[in-house]
Parts: structure tokens; C-alpha cells; sequence
């Protein structure tokens, strides 16, 4: 992002997102040396979701040229330390004027504010005050309240004053907002009546009552009693001055005493919120993941603001193993674009402060227009040579905003379901709900646009998940105990941090890749000045497989660079990167290796599948312990046919295997703890590939087995054969039949020599008692017991009731 600062207003919030850095430039001129006033300044900064790296320096010399006091006010850049109000959000504060200005008559503030995490977005309100007031915006979240006072007579007389100033973030387009004012005395009604609650996004704030855009309602509230209410809804239409139109809206809200009762004793305790409520739920570019609870047959919405123009984002839903929908086909998620962007312009007039501003020549007029200001909309300075189209030619400065998939959003008949998405979740090789989105046709305007998403849960009963959405953009945090699935073109690279909130506590981490498809190199180095990493730490190149859980200092590892030399055909590469902590780690172990064998039967064109049993390594049993009887570690047989015209993934991976079942090129059966499997109805004289993938129910961690290659023998019906067939399967029926066969003259032939030879000859019996077992018995009668939960076609369609 740009270097330019913003400029900073006394006592004008700017309301701002940024993923780099971004910077603000206050300037605090004093009359006279002996003003006193800078003690009372300070700058505050308020998160609105992610943490944030603030730093600041002052420029006191203005003695040196304007550019070398930029570039050495950023070298002497010093961080602000977080502080967490009561109730509210984190904040940061700078306020030490007075040390650092002293009594000189100008003297300038610079402040660099990004995400702490590289690649999330940070949503922050910034802005300069004086300290002495009682007045000052307290920032609001949703569903939180904040008990204060109101009147001459409050017993805390830090909360004594006649007005109370709050801000709210309204970033929801399809919400309605509900600000509550209760009264939390013995006399609510008459205590509420001598409060004005109003709000309005205008600033400086409309000094009359009567011009403000919302007013409020007298209603009972939840507890019976009386209370003040205003809804606040975004709608593009709105002509009302001071409303909310299309997000983001910063909104003020006052609260204060009717003037006929200033001078009474009024002491009012009271209780404000602001909830925020609608049908979709909102999912923020890079941030936290979302807990949210899915009940059988109630879709649950959510919007995904999308802020940065990235070639692929993800939308990720973590889902619990129900060992009744083994297959994830009972949980489904769906989402839909934004569609076309819709641009309008409009007029803006100066507000009064910026009115005091330097206007003088169109280059002076042009850099007050297009700053940036609270409401966060491009602002653009209109010239004769080029009009802004909807603005028209005698306004100096137009407000340009975006229509992205708003009214989509409020129009029930366009909700994400299974008749109406453009893109639909697959499971991924981790537990999760996948949706990779292509951003090629939407990459306009910075690429902001929010997605529609859907999820739905056909299961008997509700369970809780959790989802998150980011955008693949470069420089992105990992986040610790949380799989990032990636794609790269060929010759693309993307550069990856290690969770720097932890890494900066652990002198160590676990670092896992899988290769789902192409080929993918991993570099790893330590960050340095210039826009590369140039100190290496170590380097894998074209893995066609996967890293296991190798354990990286993580100084001289902190940035990771993938990039990819192949990919899956026309298709991009793919793989999945995974930091860990030692104590998260689990490691499954094929034991003593990780083949898989195949034969025939029984019965025609199948095949039985047997596997070694995965033992489970974690820091609590690093020898492993087996996982049979404990119920945690399941496996999944997965096969496809042999297609020789047309790349593959890796095969050898379960990122690899999920990535085929995606495709609907390969099948997927759970069989819980089995170790063998039966598969029938498959077609003859193919060759298929067959793997397992084991897999921990309880932290997700999946691993695949070694890949076998298997032609199915075709079913005789008077078609003709190769020969090496007609070899084959007789070798098969020598096996299947004969052998059974011998077992049974071999054991009549025991039976008459040790029992009824001597007995016809009147010799005494030797008491041999020779008894087959019976899986023997089983095996030779052709019978062999049920080995799966249910059955799957070629195609992957699963019955989850066998």
C-alpha cells in the first residue's frame, strides 16, 4: 500500500482496512512555547478484529527537507504496546506530546499501522482527541454493553457529563442494527425520558437534534421496562442525510440530557448496546475462524468479505466425524459470487473543517478531496477533462461506492442453496469442507466482493463448526493447528509466515507439507530487508510427495516460499501446508510398512484389499501405540481406473487421493477399523489404482499408504480374451477352487487312516483330533463376513445405511 500518510483531524475518527503497512500524519501547531495543551493529545487506534502492529515517531526538525524527514521518521519507528478497555475492544494509545514536542510551534506525529498476523486484514478506527474530554467515542461491539452515567450528580465523577458519544462499525449489508439505551434505575420511565438517544454517520455531528438521521423510539424492552430503541438498516436509497447507505458505515451515536433537565440533579445509570442481526453471519478476509452450530435442516448463511484481488480464495468449514456420515455427504456447503459490480458516483460537499482547509489551486483542492476519510469510499477530484459519470460537471469532488452482491444479499430468492450455488464444498484430506474459488472473473476493484455461503446439514442431530474464509494472497500468516490448502501456477510463488504471535514465545515448531498435485518446492529462510529472502534455512526441491512432521527453528525459518515447476496438466498444482507445536503433532505409522496388497475374489470382478495397521505417535506415546480397540483412527480405501491420457495427482497422498474424489474420478469407502476390505462389481480388464488413507478422528491428521497398482480378470461371457488372461485366471481358479478342494480329500484321507482304518482292523484309536478352525471352515465354503459400513460404486456414491 501507499507511503503517503493520511493526514490525521483533531477529533475526526477515520475509519480504515489494511493488510500492509499504512501511515497517518499529525501535526499539532501551538501559538505560543509556554501552551500547555499538548499534555491533554493523544492518538487512539481500535481494532476491529485482527491484532495490530502499531508504531509511531516524531518529526520535531523542520529543518531538513520534507522527504528525508519521512524516510528518517521511519527508520526511528517505535511500537505501541496494546491496552484492553473495559468491555470493548483493544486499543492502542499514543500520548506522550508534550515529552517528545516540547514547546516547539509545529511539530508532526508519523504512525505505521498494519495486521500483526502478514496477510489478514485489519479493521481499525484511528484518531487524534484531546484527552480532557469527557465526551469522547467509546467504540462499540456487537453485543456488548457498556454501563455508564449520564448527569451532574453520577457518583463516579470520571463518568460525570451531559453527553455520551459511542461509534459503531456497521459492515454488514444485509443486517439491521439495534441500538438499545436501558435505563438501569428505580424510575426507568422517568429517567429514560430525559434522555435524547439519536444517531448519524455525519461528521462533525449535526449539532441539532431534529437534523440527525435516526431518532429514537420509546419501547419495553426484554425486562418490562422502558427503553430507548433505534434500527438502523443499510439501503442504497436512502436520501435521508446522515443515513447508512452500503457498508462499511461508521455510525455515531449520542446519548445526552434533554436541555430542561442540564441543570437538575440528573443521575441516570443506564446500559447501551448495539446488536446486530440478520441472516448471515460475517465472515471477515483473513480473520479468526467463525464457530457457528449447524441443526439438522436449517441452512446456516454467512458472508464472506472478500477485500484483496487474489487468483484463488478459500472458504473452509471444519466438520466433526459422525460415524454416521462417515463420507461427509450429509453436510454440504454452497456459495455464490458477487455477480457484476455496480459503480455509482455522487456529489460530496465539503464539511466544515475541511472546508478551513487549503482550496486555493486545483492541485491543493484535489488533495483534500481524495484523502482518505471515515466513511472508507474512494473519493475523486472531478476535472472538466474527464466527469465522473453520475456526478455531474460543476461538483468539485465525487464519492464513488460499490454495489458488491449487496442487494443479492437481501433478496431472499438469491440465498446459496443445493438448486442455486456457483460453487460447491468437497471434503479435503483433513476433515474439512473445502470450497477453491477461482478469482479470474472477479478480480475488479481491488477485488472486494462478498460471497454467499450456505452451509447444510442433513445429520440427525446439531454439532458445532467452525469456518473462516482468505484469499491467497502473498505473505500469508499461517495459523497454528490449521491446514492451509494452496494452489500455485506454474512458476508461481507464494510466500508463507510462521504464526508470528507464537513464534516469537517458541523457539521451535513442526512443519508438514503434502503435494496434492504437479510438483512443488519449499524454501525456507529468515526475513530480511530487501523484497526476497536471501539467508537460507533449508530447501526441498520438486517434491512430487510429502515432508512429514519435520521440526524447524523457527528464527531462521519464519518465511516460507512455495513455488510450483508442474503442475496437473493444464491445472494448477496443489498441496497443503500444515505448523504445528510439539505438543499437537500426531504422527500415524504404518506398522511394519505401508504396502497394500490386492488379490481377486471372492466372487468375479472382485478384489479384497488388506492393509497393516496404522499405530498412532504423539509427544504422549513417542513409540507409538497401536490403535485397534481405541476407536480413534478409522481408514478409507479409495480406487479409480488407470487413466493413461490424462495427468493425475499424487496418489500418494490423501491431499492427492481428495483431490481425484473431487474430480469424480475416484471412489471412497470408510470401513472404521477394519484392515481389509472386499470390493465387487468393478469392471474386468482394467487396471485400477488402489490406496488407503488413515486417518485420526480426533485431530484430523491423515496419512496415505503406498499406492498399488491391480488389473481386474474380466468376467467370462463369450466375448474373447488375451491369452495371458486365460493364464491368469486360471492360476485364480486353481487358487479360489482346487485348493479347497485338496484341503478336503487331504483331510478325508486323514480321517480314514487315523479313525476309521483302525477301527475296521479293531485297533484302538490314536486320539488325534484334528479340527479345522472356523474362518477355515468359512473360507472354504466360499463364505467370508461383511467388511464395510456401506457400498460404493466406481462413481463414489455412497448408502450411509449399508
Amino acid at each position: 500500500e501507499s507511503a503517503t500518510p493520511s493526514v490525521l483531524l483533531l477529533d475526526v475518527p477515520l475509519y480504515s482496512t489494511t493488510q500492509g503497512p499504512k501511515y497517518y500524519l499529525y501535526t499539532s501547531s501551538i501559538a505560543t512555547s509556554v501552551d500547555t495543551e499538548r499534555a491533554k493529545l493523544e492518538v487512539q487506534l481500535t481494532s476491529m478484529n485482527s491484532e495490530l502492529l502499531v508504531m509511531y515517531s516524531f518529526i520535531s526538525d523542520d529543518s531538513i527537507p520534507k522527504q528525508e524527514r519521512m524516510e528518517q521518521a521511519i527508520q526511528n519507528l517505535k511500537r505501541v504496546e496494546t491496552e484492553q478497555i473495559r468491555g470493548g475492544p483493544k486499543q492502542w494509545l499514543i500520548s506522550n506530546f508534550q515529552t517528545q514536542c516540547g514547546g516547539r510551534a509545529t511539530c508532526q506525529l508519523l504512525i505505521q499501522v498494519q495486521a500483526l498476523e502478514a496477510g489478514r486484514v485489519a479493521d481499525f478506527l484511528i484518531v487524534a482527541a484531546d484527552r480532557a474530554r469527557k465526551d469522547r467515542a467509546v467504540v462499540l461491539l456487537d453485543g456488548h454493553e457498556w454501563d455508564a452515567c449520564l448527569g451532574r450528580s453520577c457518583a463516579d465523577r470520571s463518568e460525570q457529563g451531559q453527553v455520551a458519544d459511542y461509534q459503531y462499525l456497521v459492515n454488514n449489508p444485509e443486517s439491521s442494527l439495534l441500538v438499545r439505551f436501558v435505563c438501569d434505575t428505580a424510575t426507568p420511565a422517568e429517567d429514560c425520558a430525559k434522555i435524547t438517544l439519536t444517531a448519524d454517520t455525519r461528521q462533525p455531528f449535526p449539532p441539532k437534534v431534529q437534523e440527525r438521521a435516526y431518532q429514537p423510539a420509546v419501547v419495553k424492552g426484554s425486562e418490562g421496562r422502558e427503553e430507548l430503541q433505534m434500527r438502523v438498516k443499510l439501503d442504497i436509497s436512502h436520501t435521508i442525510p446522515g443515513a447508512c447507505q452500503a457498508p462499511p458505515c461508521l455510525l455515531h451515536i449520542r446519548a445526552e440530557v434533554k436541555p430542561e433537565f442540564m441543570k437538575s440533579d440528573t443521575n441516570v445509570r443506564y446500559a447501551i448496546s448495539a446488536t446486530a442481526s440478520g441472516d448471515y453471519l460475517m465472515l471477515a478476509d483473513g480473520d479468526r475462524r467463525t464457530m457457528a452450530m449447524a441443526e439438522p435442516g436449517k441452512p446456516v448463511y454467512f458472508l464472506f468479505d472478500s477485500r484483496v484481488a487474489s487468483r484463488y480464495m478459500s472458504i473452509v468449514a471444519s466438520i466433526p466425524f459422525d460415524s454416521m456420515d462417515p463420507n461427509q455427504e450429509l453436510v454440504n456447503m454452497y456459495v455464490i459470487g458477487c455477480g457484476t459490480q455496480e459503480v455509482h458516483w455522487h456529489c460530496y460537499s465539503y464539511s466544515a473543517d475541511e472546508s478551513r482547509m487549503d482550496l486555493s489551486s486545483p492541485d491543493a483542492e484535489q488533495a483534500v478531496c481524495e484523502m482518505e476519510r471515515a466513511d472508507a469510499f474512494q473519493y475523486r477530484y472531478n476535472t472538466k477533462s474527464s466527469v465522473l459519470r453520475g456526478c455531474s460537471e460543476d461538483c468539485h469532488c465525487c464519492r464513488r461506492f460499490i454495489k458488491r452482491g449487496i442487494s443479492e444479499a437481501k433478496d431472499l430468492s438469491h440465498r446459496p442453496s443445493a438448486e442455486n450455488y456457483q460453487f460447491r464444498a468437497m471434503p479435503n484430506s483433513r476433515g474439512q469442507l473445502l470450497a477453491m474459488i477461482s478469482r479470474n472473473d472477479e478480480a475488479e476493484d481491488n477485488g472486494h466482493c462478498y460471497y454467499r455461503i450456505a452451509l447444510i446439514s442433513h445429520r440427525l442431530g446439531p454439532f458445532s463448526f467452525t469456518i473462516g474464509g482468505f484469499d491467497n494472497a502473498r505473505d500469508v500468516t499461517l495459523g497454528l493447528n490449521e491446514p492451509m490448502e494452496g494452489m500455485l501456477q506454474v512458476n508461481e510463488r507464494r510466500t508463507f509466515v510462521l504464526p508470528f504471535m507464537y513464534s516469537k514465545h517458541m523457539k521451535e515448531m513442526v512443519l508438514s507439507m503434502e503435494v496434492c498435485a504437479g510438483k512443488v518446492s519449499l524454501h525456507s529462510s529468515k526475513p530480511s530487508a530487501g523484497a526476497h529472502p536471501v539467508q537460507p534455512g533449508f530447501f526441498k526441491g520438486e517434491l512430487t510427495t510429502s515432508i512429514g512432521p519435520t521440526t524447524v527453528d523457527t528464527e531462521a525459518n519464519q518465511l516460507l516460499e512455495v513455488s510450483a515447476s508442474e503442475g496437473l496438466g493444464d491445472a494448477p498444482a496443489s498441496f497443503l501446508l500444515t505448523v504445528e507445536t510439539s505438543e499437537t503433532t500426531v504422527t500415524l505409522e504404518p506398522r511394519p510398512d505401508s504396502s497394500v496388497s490386492v488379490m481377486h475374489g471372492p466372487g468375479a470382478n472382485a478384489v479384497t484389499l488388506r492393509w497393516n495397521e496404522a499405530w498412532l505417535v504423539d509427544h504422549l506415546h513417542p513409540n507409538g501405540r497401536p490403535s485397534r480397540g481405541e476407536g480413534d483412527i478409522g481408514y478409507e480405501v479409495f480406487w479409480m481406473k488407470e487413466y493413461f491420457a490424462r495427468p493425475i495427482a499424487n496418489l500418494s497422498t490423501a491431499c492427492g487421493l481428495y483431490a481425484e474424489l473431487r474430480r469424480r474420478t475416484a471412489a471412497r469407502i470408510v470401513v472404521k477399523t477394519e484392515t481389509w476390505l472386499t470390493i465387487e462389481d468393478l469392471e474386468g480388464d482394467i487396471m485400477y489404482v488402489f490406496n488407503v488413507v488413515a486417518r485420526s478422528y480426533k485431530t484430523g491428521h491423515a496419512l496415505a499408504y503406498s499406492e498399488t497398482r491391480f488389473l481386474v480378470l474380466p468376467v467370462l461371457v463369450g466375448r474373447p480374451e488375451p491369452k495371458y488372461l486365460g493364464v491368469l485366471r486360471m492360476l485364480s481358479l486353481l487358487l479360489q477352487y482346487v485348493t479347497p478342494i485338496a484341503i478336503i480329500l487331504l483331510s478325508c484321507v486323514v480321517l480314514f487312516r487315523c479313525w476309521l482304518l483302525p477301527w475296521w482292523r479293531g485297533v484302538p484309536s490314536r486320539g488325534w483330533d484334528i479340527e479345522m478352525s472356523t474362518s477355515a471352515r468359512q473360507w472354504a465354503s466360499g463364505y467370508l463376513p461383511p467388511s464395510v459400513l456401506g457400498s460404493s460404486d466406481v462413481h463414489g456414491h455412497y448408502d450411509p445405511l449399508g
